[in-house]
């Protein structure tokens, strides 16, 4: 059927199908679990991946390179047209984490369409029109974005228009976009009129300088009151004021100057900097030097240290200042946040973070060969938490879900991973006993991201099991468990939070994805969690061991190279000392007297 004309379904949104005759399915985004009924019903042909998962961890590094090359030209580019100075640690920390996700999520539309038109040279199909495009206006918009239909449909009719078109195009009303901001997103963003007086009333000469400034460290609010108090409230809270990028006008001019950049040795790469101009978010151009002086008018002193766990990837606010803030000496500070730092071998967040950083606190684990210096530390997730108190005899047996994008934001986390992740949970429940089954309690993620996750879950498991929502905190339904699950345990900070309470725990993860490959310094200690019987390879064999254990689960659980095995993990990939927060106030006080010696 090759070089046979029919048309190419690049979304889920049937508006822009022709289902007339054959249609080719790109992606597996494209079907709508609600939907598999009707498209049984059509003259369907489903698009094989253009890479293979073995293909993925070449590909992670080979962005990684393009990355490194792309950054010094975007940096010089962003200096010219705003008429500043900056170094490339500076754009680094501002725009890289938005760089390198439009350098991993292009290259997969890139090759999947290109891989479509080698095979159907003729195909035709319907486009967004550029009219309804839509422009991010900071970083967490654009990744709120690659989760809607509408923004990758935008990105595909892009590429097809430069690689092949012109193709026939179809307007639709912006409100059709998931409208997403960081207001909505992170809430803590927006700042009353109270607290921004008191942050302009406390940011005066003397107020707040030679201090610690913090955004999303993840500390428990007791223990940060304590930690303010044990450093003689040398310890300030980074409020910033809230900034509306809707309706900003395009700077087509300058948009223009970034698509016209020569860059790259293949197809692929010669594309980059068109979309870098189609793509940059406001923020980084339109309103830049808006938002660059608002920043600094409001925050005026001379930081010792800015510290964060998340604001170094999706804060665009915090990151202006405290990449200003860099240039002048201030100590850049990364607080782990997650339970798969440390752990997996090809994770973005990780490596975009230390390479921003001065010092990067982990749960526990180490790295020699990064720009930061990685320290262990007890995690600030689990400060003030009760260790051990988790054996309680409940009646539920936790079963703990996760979801990602369905059209991919970063490798090696592939739309087909995810698939398969669906699939595995369909395994895991036909393999429970029905005395297991009876006492099993989902817990999907609040998010659905399009997967349609409860309707999948209403066909898998019976009526009678119940699906529990994130109105009820994790911690509390944790406690409440006998017996503790999870089918992602290299993408999970919940199992983390589970062995820390000392929760009867069994983990399962299919070890032949790129995605779930382990670190090298990890590999032991997941062996270890393995010979324990508490890791599994497959959901079958993670099945039949729930089925054996979950009558003693308690007695199971306490056995003594049992809980040894668990202590080792944990003091390697969840650290929680019993002095945590007096280690922290220690830390903290060095940090303070090592940047007073420097100013």
């Amino acid at each position: 059927m090759a070089g046979k004309r029919a048309f190419l379904a690049t979304t889920s949104i049937e508006e822009f199908w022709d289902t007339s005759g054959t249609l080719l399915i790109l992606g597996e985004w494209c079907r709508r679990y609600s939907r598999k009924d009707y498209l049984t019903s059509l003259d369907t042909i489903a698009l094989d991946p253009p890479y293979a998962d073995a293909d993925v961890p070449g590909i992670f590094e080979y962005l990684d390179t393009v990355y490194e090359k792309a950054l010094p030209l975007l940096s010089g580019k962003l200096n010219a047209l705003h008429g500043v100075r900056h170094p490339e640690r500076y754009w680094r920390t501002l725009v890289g984490t938005w760089l390198l996700h439009l350098i991993h999520a292009l290259y997969d539309r890139y090759a999947h369409i290109a891989a479509a038109l080698a095979v159907y040279p003729e195909l035709t199909t319907l486009c967004l029109d550029e009219e309804s495009f839509q422009t991010p206006g900071e970083t967490i918009e654009f990744m709120e974005l690659l989760k809607s239909d509408l923004y990758n449909l935008q990105m595909f009719s892009r590429l097809l228009e430069r690689l092949k078109g012109p193709f026939p195009k179809r307007k639709v009303a912006t409100s059709d976009y998931i409208q997403a901001s960081v207001h909505k997103v992170m809430p803590n963003r927006a700042v009353s009129l109270t607290k921004r007086f008191l942050a302009r009333t406390l940011s005066a000469p003397g107020g707040r300088s030679g201090k610690i400034f913090y955004h999303n460290a993840y500390f428990p609010r007791s223990t940060e009151a304590k930690l303010m108090m044990a450093t003689g409230f040398a310890m300030a809270r980074f409020y910033f004021p809230s900034i509306d990028f809707g309706g900003t006008a395009r700077d087509e001019v300058s948009r223009a100057e970034l698509s016209s950049v020569a860059f790259g040795a293949n197809e692929f790469e010669r594309l980059l900097f068109g979309f870098i101009g189609d793509a940059i978010p406001v923020v980084f151009l339109e309103r830049y030097r808006e938002t660059d002086a608002a920043v600094h008018d409001l925050y005026r002193e001379k930081p010792v240290a800015l510290m964060s766990a998340t604001s170094w990837h999706y804060n665009d606010v915090f990151k202006i200042w405290a990449a200003s803030q860099a240039e002048k000496g201030a100590m850049l500070v990364g607080l782990q946040h997650g339970g798969n730092y440390g752990i997996i071998r090809y994770f973005l967040q990780e490596r975009q973070e230390l390479s921003v950083v001065d010092r990067f606190y982990s749960w526990g684990w180490t790295r020699n060969s990064t720009g930061a210096e990685v320290k262990p530390m007890s995690s600030t997730k689990l400060l003030g938490r009760p260790k051990g108190g988790g054996r309680g005899k409940g009646r539920h047996i936790l079963y703990d879900l996760a979801v990602w994008m369905r059209c991919l934001v970063q490798f090696p986390l592939t739309t087909e991973y995810w698939r398969c992740y669906f699939e595995d949970i369909g395994i895991f429940a036909g393999s429970l006993s029905g005395e297991v089954m009876s006492d099993l309690k989902l817990r999907p993620h609040r998010e659905d991201m399009g997967w349609e996750v409860r309707e999948r879950l209403r066909d898998i498991f019976p009526p009678s099991v119940p699906v529990e929502t994130w109105d009820v905190p994790f911690e509390k339904s944790l406690g409440e468990c006998r017996l503790f699950v999870c089918g992602h345990a290299t993408y999970s900070t919940t199992f983390i939070e589970a062995l820390h309470m000392n929760k009867p725990t069994i983990l399962y993860y299919d070890p032949s994805f790129a995605a779930n490959t382990l670190h090298p310094d990890a590999a032991g200690y997941f062996e270890d969690l393995r010979l324990a019987g508490i890791l599994f390879e497959s959901p079958v064999e993670a099945a039949k061991q729930v089925n054996g254990v979950h009558g003693h689960a308690v007695e199971w659980w306490n056995e003594g190279p049992r809980q040894r095995t668990v202590e080792r993990f944990m003091d390697r990939f969840g650290r929680a000392s019993e002095n945590g927060m007096d280690e922290w106030a220690r830390e903290l006080k060095g940090i303070l007297a090592a940047g007073r010696r420097r100013a």
